[in-house]
């Protein structure tokens, strides 16, 4: 947000930050396509870095419509001073995993002074120990670096359908950082937030998720199909509590390289399902394999949704239609801009978030 300054005052800010706010520390709030686009490089040696090319190129579906992402590295100086190339990985993943979490505390947020982009205020040391606490300790250089990697790395995402391709959102994950003093991990920190972040907010059209638990989950294969099934009910409306799922579907949502034997990858969703199936997520799951001619090509997981999983996502949905309904309340509005409010002016009337 270069040359903006961020509203400090809490009267400044706007409604949709205090429906943002989450009081449930084991939770955090998911944003549509931006959080289960395949985003990050799982693997050291990807197929297409590994050949020396300076982006990385993936093809994903979601919500039926089929999309092409662009990773391109971050570029920098290394503590040695020499110039290397860094993509956003697992270590980037769970950082901005941790920020957004942060994010929904109590006056994290911030609007720059144009009135579009949104900045989460927070400390390194917080987000240090953030990570220690769900088990995936990093020292301060470590933060410093995924932080720098997230800045400087740039994914875009385009729709690609019939009618053409169509650009849907291109910029790093937080477009700003600023660390008020580098050699303090307690002193100020800011980022803001890619441009689909930040208009789920100012549109309300989150969802809150487990964060305890996607946290806790053992690889990304685990938590990208968590979040497959929970967008598949929060932002598509799909009934019932079957799905099915082709393992190749898998590696290309969650952005992991697929193994050269087809068995290695298959194993490798096997495992993620039955993680899921232990915590209750999924009921049950059934493999079959999809062959040309003879040979197989690829394996479909017929999945069941768990009871429990699938209400507490028609729970969430049912938070977010009670805030789109406050927010009207308060505003006389649709949620189409950031609409400013004192705390006087919300206590007249009484917003209620369904738990």
């Amino acid at each position: 947000m270069a040359g903006v300054a961020m509203n400090s005052e809490r009267k400044l800010s706007p409604v949709q930050f205090d429906l943002f706010e989450l009081s449930n520390r084991s939770e955090t709030n998911s944003v549509a396509l931006w959080d289960v686009a395949p985003r990050y490089l799982f693997r050291f040696g990807d197929e297409q870095a590994e050949k020396g090319q300076k982006l990385v190129e993936r093809q994903f579906s979601y919500g039926g419509a089929h999309y092409s992402i662009t990773v391109v590295p971050a570029r920098f100086r290394d503590k040695a001073g020499a110039i290397v190339e860094r993509y956003p990985s697992e270590r980037e993943q769970l950082v901005e995993e941790v920020i957004r979490q942060i994010a929904t505390l109590r006056s994290r947020l911030q609007l720059d002074s144009g009135g579009e982009e949104v900045g989460v205020a927070f400390t390194l040391y917080e987000v240090r120990r953030e990570l220690k606490r769900t088990g995936h300790e990093h020292s301060y250089a470590e933060v410093v670096e995924a932080l720098n990697v997230l800045h400087q790395s740039r994914i875009e995402i385009i729709k690609v359908d019939g009618q053409g391709r169509e650009k849907v959102v291109s910029g790093s994950t937080f477009p700003m950082v600023a660390l008020a003093n580098r050699s303090s991990e307690k002193s100020a920190t800011m980022v803001s937030f890619n441009w689909l972040v930040s208009d789920s907010i100012k549109r309300l059209e989150f969802r809150a998720i487990d964060y305890d638990l996607m946290m806790r989950m053992p690889n990304p294969i685990v938590r990208w199909l968590y979040k497959r099934f929970s967008h598949d009910v929060f932002f598509f409306g799909m009934e019932g509590d079957a799905r099915s799922v082709l393992a190749t579907e898998v590696f290309d949502g969650c952005g992991v390289a697929r193994r050269v034997r087809l068995r290695d990858s298959v194993k490798k969703v096997s495992q993620a399902f039955e993680w899921l199936k232990q915590e209750r997520i999924i009921e049950s799951f059934e493999a079959d394999g999809v062959f040309e001619s003879s040979k197989k090509v690829d394996v479909r997981f017929e999945v069941v949704l768990s009871g429990d999983f699938v209400a507490s996502c028609r729970r969430a949905n049912q938070r977010a239609m009670q805030r789109r309904h406050d927010f009207h309340v308060v505003t006389g509005e649709e949620p189409k801009k950031f609409v400013g409010g004192t705390r006087s002016r919300k206590a007249a009337k009484t917003v209620t978030v369904p738990k």
